[in-house]
C-alpha cells in the first residue's frame, strides 16, 4: 500500500473534513489518498475558482466531477480581482477565508491543503529572499489551527509517482512553469533547478537548515515563556539578550502579529535609551508601544490635548472650596479636622488669594539647598510624557512656587514653605 495512504491512516478525525481541491495533482493524489484511507470519511471539497485562466471554469468543472466519484460534497467559491497588482497575496488571503467560513458553516475541526516538500522549499526561499524574520524560515506549518498540511514530508516527485500508480487524471496550470508569472513560480523554474544542479540534495538539506531553526525556535520560546511574567512587571529585569525575542511574543501574544523589523529596532532602542525614561512607538493604525519607566504597555493613540493657556490659573479664596481638580480643594486659615488629606503651608501675611495654574517652562519648585525646575521634577516623580500638562502649581501674589500638584494627585511641596510654617500657618485640604 502506498505510503502516502499509510501517513494519511495514521490521523483521525471527526466528520466532516473539508479538503482544498483545486485540480491540479497535489490536491487529486490528497483528495484520493484521504478517500482510500478514510473510506467512511463525510468529505467536504473546498474549491476556488479565481476566474485568472480561460481554463479556470474547466478547472471547476473537473472538480465537481471528483466530488462525484469520491461521493464528496462541494462548495465552490467565485474569486473576483479588481486589482492590478498583489494577486497571489489577495488570493492567499480569500483562500483561507473561505475554508473558515466552511469550518464553521460544517462545524468542521480539519481542514486540509496539499502543500508538499517542493512547496516548502520554495516558501523558505521565498521568506529568505524577501527578508524578515528568523521563525519564517521554518517554512510552513504542518498544523496551524484547523489547517494541515500532511503532504510536507513528501516531494512532488513522489505525488506524480502516486498519481500514475493509481491512474489518476489532474488539470495543469500552465502558468505554473512561466518563471515570470510569480516570484514562487521563478524559483521553481529557475533557482531550484540550478541547486540541484550544484548539490542533488540541495532541497532536503534546505528543509534540514528548517527543521534546526524550528528546533532551536522550540527552545527559544520555552525560555520564552519564563521571562514573559518578568517583562509586564519589569522590563528591566529581562536579560538583555531575550528582551528582543520576547518582546516579538509578548506583541504576538497580545494580538500584533505583523510588527515590521525596524519597528522592533526602534522599541529596542527606546527600551535601551536611558535619557528618555518614557516615550512611545507607533504601531500602525491607532496603537502605540508605551515604555513608561520599568512598565510597558499597549495604548490606543490619544487625542492630542489643547495646550494649556500659561495665563490661565484659578483664584483660590480663603475659606472657599474650588473644583477646578478631581477633588474638592479648600485654602484654609483654620485648623482642619476629618479631612482625609491635609498640607500645612506656611503663615502667608498680607496674602488674600493663592493660585493654582498649568506649569510653566520656566517655574522652579525650591528644595533642600536650592531649586529644580518643575519640569525636571515631573521627571524624577516618573510622571509619563503625555501626562505632564495636568501638573499644577500653586503659587501667591508675587507668583512665588509653593507647592506642586502631580497629575496623579500627590502634593510635592516648596521647602521654603514649609520650612516657614508656623503658628500663623494655612492648610490645603480636600
Amino acid at each position: 500500500m502506498s505510503k502516502i495512504i499509510e501517513t494519511l491512516k495514521k490521523y483521525h478525525w471527526d466528520s466532516p473534513v473539508i479538503i482544498a481541491v483545486s485540480g491540479g495533482i497535489d490536491s487529486v493524489v490528497l483528495l484520493d489518498a484521504l478517500y482510500q484511507s478514510h473510506p467512511q470519511q463525510t468529505i467536504v471539497i473546498a474549491h476556488v475558482n479565481y476566474h485568472l485562466r480561460a481554463e479556470s471554469d474547466g478547472d471547476a468543472t473537473f472538480v465537481a466531477q471528483l466530488a462525484e466519484k469520491y461521493q464528496a460534497q462541494l462548495v465552490i467559491k467565485d474569486f473576483h480581482n479588481q486589482a492590478s497588482s498583489g494577486i497571489e497575496g489577495r488570493a492567499r488571503d480569500f483562500r483561507y477565508n473561505f475554508f473558515e467560513e466552511l469550518a464553521q458553516q460544517y462545524h468542521s475541526q480539519t481542514v486540509l491543503v496539499a502543500h508538499h516538500a517542493d512547496d516548502q522549499v520554495e516558501t523558505i526561499l521565498l521568506n529568505l529572499i524577501r527578508g524578515g524574520q528568523l521563525n519564517q524560515l521554518t517554512g510552513m506549518s504542518a498544523v496551524r489551527d484547523k489547517v494541515l498540511r500532511p503532504l510536507l514530508n513528501y516531494y512532488r516527485q513522489d505525488l506524480f509517482d502516486y498519481a500514475q500508480e493509481h491512474h489518476l487524471s489532474w488539470r495543469e496550470d500552465e502558468t505554473n512553469f512561466d518563471p515570470s508569472y510569480t516570484a514562487r513560480n521563478a524559483i521553481r523554474q529557475n533557482i531550484l533547478p540550478a541547486l540541484s544542479a550544484l548539490n542533488s540534495g540541495s532541497k532536503r538539506h534546505i528543509l534540514d537548515f528548517a527543521n534546526q531553526i524550528a528546533r532551536q525556535e522550540q527552545l527559544m520560546n520555552q525560555q520564552i515563556q519564563l521571562f514573559l511574567p518578568q517583562l509586564e512587571e519589569d522590563w528591566t529585569k529581562v536579560p538583555e539578550d531575550w528582551l528582543n525575542p520576547t518582546l516579538k511574543r509578548w506583541l504576538t501574544d497580545k494580538g500584533f502579529y505583523r510588527v515590521k523589523n525596524q519597528q522592533l529596532i526602534a522599541i529596542d532602542h527606546l527600551l535601551k535609551n536611558r535619557q528618555k525614561p518614557s516615550g512611545y512607538i507607533d504601531l500602525g493604525g491607532d496603537w502605540q508601544f508605551h515604555k513608561i519607566y520599568q512598565k510597558i504597555c499597549l495604548k490606543k493613540k490619544a487625542k492630542k490635548p489643547k495646550k494649556p493657556q500659561e495665563n490661565l490659573s484659578v483664584m483660590l479664596e480663603l475659606n472657599q472650596w474650588n473644583f477646578l481638580t478631581d477633588k474638592p480643594l479648600c485654602w484654609s486659615n483654620q485648623q482642619p479636622e476629618g479631612y482625609e488629606h491635609v498640607i500645612k503651608l506656611p503663615g502667608l501675611p498680607g496674602v488674600n488669594h493663592l493660585f493654582l495654574r498649568p506649569f510653566k517652562s520656566a517655574d522652579r519648585l525650591a528644595i533642600k539647598g536650592g531649586s529644580k525646575a518643575v519640569r525636571r521634577v515631573l521627571i524624577d516623580a516618573k510622571i509619563p510624557l503625555e501626562n505632564r500638562h495636568h501638573a499644577l502649581v500653586l503659587t501667591a501674589n508675587d507668583n512665588k512656587i509653593l507647592g506642586l500638584r502631580l497629575p496623579n494627585g500627590k502634593w510635592q511641596m516648596s521647602q521654603d514653605s514649609s520650612a516657614q510654617a508656623n503658628q500663623d500657618s494655612t492648610w490645603l485640604v480636600w
